[in-house]
């Protein structure tokens, strides 16, 4: 059996597992690849696996001792209190919760707060030099975003998706940075963290022969390559109707499911829920609609659906 760190290094790495299989083409929900994963470092199955760690691996916090630490607040170097409020205030909604300083001559030192998160900042020299870096937990980062982008202030801080989860860094007038931080097992708003992708083309034929060619004949003119197994690859086949499946088709081996149609309006309008490549979890929006133009029809094709579950895998789509 490998030495772990804990249960929660176990679970990273089966996400590592299912998110490497999904962008290969093959989807597995969580639970299976925890049993994989398991299995792999030795384990019957995860239950086996989570019981033969001892305590601290389990991740079970020890009772803690008469001595251990409670608690941590950053000690922030600034150089200018109006400034400082300003950003940290009046920006990022920190309330101001007391201020000291032995003369009114002398720097100050302050603590501000905002939820369960205190800061201390200081002009005091000894109290640590600018360019600090500073996490912090937060539940929902594009609702932090939405605030931010609300407030009249020269920064324009964009949203991050990483392997860890989403994240928001912010640098104050003295060059420390905020790093906020929504962990990957955070559950997700609906809202849109990132604009769909957006394409138009205009093919000649009418826009009933254009429907059926990209829905009902999409096996004619997909790429081969896109799916897990290119060399057997036989076709798609789609169920007309909402709630249909999308599946790739193979011979050898069982279907491939990438999608299902969300919305069946011929010749109108199709669109489906895409997870190609992605977690089906959190599955993006393929929508296509087809207008009559005097020359032929006009395909607007639009991927959205970008989600703080999802939006890691956007750019992948760009083509």
């Amino acid at each position: 059996m490998i030495n772990l760190l804990g249960a929660d290094d176990v679970k990273a790495m089966a996400r590592r597992l299912r998110t490497a299989l999904a962008a290969d083409g093959t989807t597995i929900s969580h639970s299976a690849a925890l049993e994989l994963t398991a299995r792999q470092l030795g384990a019957r199955d995860w239950n086996t696996l989570v019981g033969s760690l001892p305590d601290a691996a389990r991740n079970d916090r020890p009772k803690p001792k008469p001595g251990d630490p409670v608690d941590a607040v950053p000690i922030i170097r600034i150089f200018d209190v109006d400034r400082a409020y300003a950003f940290y205030c009046d920006y990022l909604g920190f309330g101001r919760d007391w201020e000291q300083r032995f003369e009114d001559h002398q720097p100050m030192y302050a603590q501000v707060s905002r939820g369960d998160v205190r800061l201390h900042l200081s002009e005091h020299h000894g109290d640590g030099s600018p360019g600090i870096g500073v996490l912090l937990t937060t539940l929902d980062v594009q609702a932090l975003h939405d605030e931010l982008q609300s407030k009249d202030y020269p920064l324009n801080p964009a949203i991050e998706s990483e392997e860890r989860g989403l994240t928001l860094a912010v640098i104050d007038p003295f060059h420390n940075r905020l790093v906020f931080h929504q962990p990957v097992d955070q559950p997700a708003r609906v809202d849109t963290v990132a604009a769909p992708w957006r394409h138009r083309l205009r093919v000649s034929c009418s826009p009933a022969v254009a429907f059926e060619i990209f829905t009902l004949r999409m096996g004619e003119w997909w790429g081969p390559g896109y799916n897990a197994h290119p060399e057997a690859y036989t076709g798609v086949r789609l169920e007309p109707r909402v709630g249909g499946a999308v599946v790739f088709t193979f011979d050898g081996y069982p279907d491939q499911s990438w999608g299902r149609v969300a919305a069946w309006d011929p010749p109108r309008v199709y669109a489906q829920d895409f997870w190609l490549a992605q977690d089906p979890d959190y599955p993006s929006r393929l929508t296509v609609t087809f207008t009559d133009d005097a020359n032929g029809t006009v395909v607007d094709f639009e991927h959205g659906g970008w989600v703080p579950g999802n939006a890691v895998w956007r750019n992948k789509f760009t083509e």
